[in-house]
């Protein structure tokens, strides 16, 4: 026998030692391949990567938006140009302009309108207080007039009891001519008691 031992003999042995000796070795290089230094160094690049990544993408997204709107409108103009029927795009562009125009022509309108109903409420402001002032006036005229009619309608009444001989005596309207005997009356009666008239 060599120095070995038999795979007979100890046939568990052999692949335990072949097994160990593989664990052994998948230690070493992991330990060697995973030091604290490499992995940082990985990171970073994969970071550095990553990032480098997203700005060629968020460059190359601008770019053909921009560029891709200008291409479309490019060649939406020249299919309406050989065919006369518009895209989608130019009908819904047309229908905004039309809109962004009317909106415009409504604001101003709006305005106008806003201006025009500022003047009539300072115009009816002092409308009211013109009327106002009239309705006092108005009301003054009243009562003056008022008091002018009842002064016309008793002096009516007094001319027209003067010319139909009428006076008003102790609270009672009477001919003129009793008036003044009545009065005549009183005054000589006194009198004529005392003997001083003479008939």
């Amino acid at each position: 026998m060599s120095g070995r031992p038999d795979s007979d003999a100890h046939p568990v042995s052999k692949p335990r030692r072949s097994f160990l000796a593989f664990n052994n070795y998948k230690r070493f290089t992991v330990v060697k391949l995973l030091t604290l230094g490499s992995i940082v160094k990985f990171i970073k690049s994969i970071s550095k990567l990553l990032v480098v990544i997203l700005l060629i993408l968020s460059v190359t997204l601008n770019v053909s938006m921009f560029v891709g709107g200008a291409f479309y409108q490019v060649a939406s103009s020249a299919f309406r140009a050989v065919t006369g029927i518009r895209t989608v795009a130019l009908q819904h562009a047309d229908e905004v302009a039309s809109l962004t125009t009317d909106l415009a022509e409504q604001r101003t309108a709006k305005k106008q309108l806003r201006g025009e109903l500022a003047d009539a409420t300072t115009d009816l402001s002092s409308e009211r207080a013109t009327t106002r002032k009239l309705r006092g006036e108005l009301a003054d005229t009243t009562t003056k007039l008022s008091l002018e009619r009842s002064a016309t309608k008793k002096l009516r009444s007094e001319l027209s009891d003067a010319s139909a001989g009428l006076v008003t005596f102790r609270g009672k309207k009477v001919a003129i001519k009793e008036a003044v005997d009545s009065t005549a009356e009183r005054i000589t009666a006194p009198v004529s008691d005392l003997g001083w008239v003479s008939r």
